[in-house]
């Protein structure tokens, strides 16, 4: 599968043309969508996205769970999008996300006629909950932290009862580092405790109960409890990092480097879930160097946010 990666050597390529225009070009070389004729990066990007979902959908029986580590990220989204779809009365098609394991137009449907019975028993009750937020409250982002939560509480249940270490330790970083971002976010906007219940999950390797506690209190007092868990080296470069691109950038290349040590992993599912990893990835980084060049950002203002690459 690694043929169908971009190299760091090509991202460097990308970073050293000199428009969006050229970016293309340079994609299509690499047999990036050539089935479709558009020069929307973020069309590009969904085509992409989706022949990656087909590729590993097929690599894996369909009796095996694992691939949900993946697919409930894109059955949740959807459930968000959905919600609050139905409360505006907006066309939200186009922005749900392809090749999830339930499929949008049902969410949609399931949604609008309130019959959340008829979705899967694992998003059953935060759909209608998060539903009646939404419409009671108009609080999206309450809405929004209950259907999240779900998924993550969703994701832990799949690490207890795989076989595979990696997507253990993958799901384990994916909550954890949830958990820190929506504390560190929450804590700076003054949330109340309630939002902190409904927000963050449990993982094994943070006290949730201090997180939520120390949350609600003050940010150097959640600061020093982060100091002491594995996960310090967030504030090694940064001090105590509140811009959301540090914080994305570190658990990506905590992500990546997961991934990198699975390509002499064979005869399980982990490369394959690696393989779909590095490709979300990689479509972040040609997102950056699109925004930027667009922008006119320079090679180093660039560089500086880009992920580590797989290959």
């Amino acid at each position: 599968m690694e043929q169908y990666l971009l190299s760091q050597k090509d991202i460097n390529s990308l970073l050293t043309v000199k428009d969006y225009r050229d970016i293309i070009r340079l994609l299509r070389s690499k047999n990036w969508a050539v089935a479709i004729s558009t020069d929307d990066i973020d069309e590009i990007i969904r085509f992409e996205r989706e022949n990656t979902i087909k590729t590993i959908k097929n690599l894996v029986s369909a009796k095996d769970n694992d691939i949900n580590v993946i697919l409930y990220q894109i059955d949740f989204y959807n459930l968000k999008k959905a919600i609050r779809a139905v409360i505006t009365e907006g066309s939200q098609e186009s922005s749900f996300m392809p090749m999830g394991s339930v499929n949008p137009k049902l969410l949609f449907k399931c949604i609008k006629d309130q019959d959340f019975a008829q979705l899967p028993k694992f998003m059953e009750a935060s759909a209608k909950e998060a539903f009646e937020i939404l419409l009671k409250t108009n609080d999206a982002n309450l809405c929004d932290s209950l259907v999240d939560k779900t998924m993550l509480d969703e994701v832990m249940k799949l690490s207890k009862t795989t076989g595979c270490e990696f997507i253990k330790g993958y799901a384990e970083l994916f909550v954890a580092f949830s958990d820190i971002k929506i504390a560190l976010r929450g804590c700076k906007l003054k949330k109340s405790r309630r939002f902190f219940d409904i927000a963050l999950a449990e993982c094994q390797s943070l006290n949730i109960d201090i997180l939520r506690k120390l949350a609600c209190v003050d940010i150097e007092l959640l600061r020093e409890y982060l100091l002491t868990t594995e996960y310090s080296d967030l504030f090694d470069d940064a001090g105590f990092p509140e811009d959301s691109l540090y914080l994305d950038k570190w658990f990506d290349d905590k992500v990546m480097a997961l991934c990198s040590k699975q390509k002499s992993n064979p005869f399980t599912i982990a490369p394959i879930i690696s393989y779909a990893l590095a490709r979300e990835l990689e479509f972040k980084n040609i997102k950056i160097v699109c925004i930027g060049k667009k922008l006119g950002a320079s090679e180093p203002e660039i560089n500086e946010r880009l992920r580590k690459m797989y290959v």
